[in-house]
């Protein structure tokens, strides 16, 4: 399997892309995993939306690596409780390259506390033209600059847990993807 990680923040270097690496490398290590492949907004930020289509060539090998890709990481650091507008512009600059694949949804913050409003707000309206097939678990890195730098065995648990399922959603919605790429309906209802 294949997967795609996104990272989601306009920083460079920023946190988000760090966790992003250490994803990728876990991901690595599973048996079913042949290839993992990183998108940094931050060191590739994408132009806005726009209905001229000048976002579309520096999309294209956005597009290349999602299409290949069989499973999705979204990662998304809290800002002002919200989604970054990096990760919410690249959600739509996609053409169906993210359609029924399994997404992993994780939020990055520095506080001890926050960190699930990305969350809901990629669940509630991250889904609906990109049409991925968000798990029903997620991750939560709070106090972001010391994890997996500072051993926490309930975050590594987690985390390996977590990787996991998304490896046999991976596999178990292929035969969907399969059947889905015949769809008349490329947008949600």
């Amino acid at each position: 399997m294949n997967y795609a990680l996104i990272a989601g923040s306009h920083r460079s270097p920023s946190q988000s892309a760090r966790i992003a690496g250490v994803l990728a490398e876990r991901l690595a290590q599973l048996p079913s995993t042949k290839k993992t492949s990183i998108i940094d907004l931050g060191t590739n930020p994408l132009p806005f939306w726009d209905q001229e289509g000048r976002w579309k060539e520096s999309f294209a090998p956005f597009s290349k690596i999602l299409t290949e890709a069989n499973g999705l990481v979204i990662i998304s650091p809290e800002w002002g409780g919200m989604a970054t507008p990096a990760i919410k512009n690249f959600l739509l600059c996609t053409q169906g390259e993210m359609r029924h694949k399994p997404a992993l949804l994780v939020s990055v913050t520095s506080s001890l506390t926050n960190g699930s409003y990305p969350i809901t707000e990629m669940r509630s309206s991250g889904y609906k033209n990109t049409m991925p097939c968000f798990l029903p678990e997620h991750l939560i890195y709070r106090d972001a600059e010391k994890v997996f730098i500072v051993p926490n065995p309930v975050i590594e648990e987690r985390t390996q847990y977590t990787l996991e399922l998304l490896a046999h959603y991976t596999q178990a919605l292929g035969t969907v993807r399969t059947w889905a790429q015949k769809s008349p309906y490329l947008f949600g209802m």
